[in-house]
């Protein structure tokens, strides 16, 4: 009977292996189905050996020591997950710390001032053009304006205290402008300092000045007719963003089209 006695050192390998798989590896699930897969053959021989020497009637020092090495083992690779498991995760916790100083540096470098190119200049004033509509038209929505400008040509624009802007004045007075295809062709002398930063651009498109639903004429506008301009607008940052905040009252350099 001794070709079928249970050798316990025959976890001997498995055990070794799967401590320095959890050790290196940060894979614990894996780890944890491997550690059941060896307790439950190690506990299918052992049942298994059991039953045969019950059947046959053999019962041997030698075979209980063979069982008793197998029980060391399997306590052996527990006692070891768990140990490691506990090492791993006192070393995962005091790693925490440095990532929470790298969210703060990532903060603090938000707050610094934010850059602005000519493309993204000319970008604010598309935006500003595309909405001029909604601001003068008929809907005389401050919240666009507020959206894409500050500074004098928002108070221009709002006026929210007195209630003295040009929408109020618009929508107390009935009337509205009209803006179609108006759009930027062009740009140049682009300038951004901490005293000004501003860029000059040729815009072209049509403009109409109505006063109770009827086209009317308007002092300083084209009255439908088609503009090719030079205008000089300026940009201020507010809360971090940058808005357009001041523009020429007269066209500059303005062609016929």
């Amino acid at each position: 009977m001794s070709g079928n006695n249970i050798n316990g050192n025959f976890l001997f390998i498995p055990a070794i292996l799967l401590v320095v798989f959890l050790f290196f590896s940060q894979n614990i699930p894996l780890f944890v189905l491997l550690l059941i897969a060896i307790i439950l053959i190690a506990l299918f021989k052992f049942n298994f050996k059991v039953d045969l020497n019950n059947k046959l009637g053999f019962s041997t020092s030698s075979e209980k020591n063979e069982n008793e090495k197998l029980i060391l083992w399997m306590g052996f690779i527990i006692l070891s997950f768990v140990v490691i498991l506990l090492i791993k995760m006192q070393l995962t916790a005091s790693t925490i710390t440095p990532k929470v100083a790298s969210t703060v540096d990532t903060t603090s470098s938000l707050n610094q001032t934010p850059t602005l190119t000519a493309l993204q200049a000319v970008k604010l004033i598309e935006d500003y053009l595309e909405t001029k509509n909604n601001i003068l038209g008929r809907e005389y929505s401050k919240a666009d304006a507020r959206k894409n400008t500050t500074g004098k040509i928002y108070n221009e624009l709002v006026a929210d205290e007195d209630q003295k802007g040009s929408i109020d004045w618009l929508k107390k007075n009935n009337a509205y402008f009209k803006f179609i295809n108006n759009k930027v062709t062009g740009y140049k002398d682009f300038v951004i300092s901490k005293e000004n930063t501003s860029i000059n651009v040729r815009v072209i498109g049509r403009s109409s000045y109505f006063v109770n639903n009827k086209e009317t004429n308007n002092k300083g506008n084209n009255n439908g007719n088609p503009f090719n301009c030079e205008y000089t607008y300026n940009f201020q940052l507010h809360e971090g963003v940058w808005k357009i905040s001041d523009r020429p009252s007269k066209f500059v350099l303005c062609n016929p089209e």
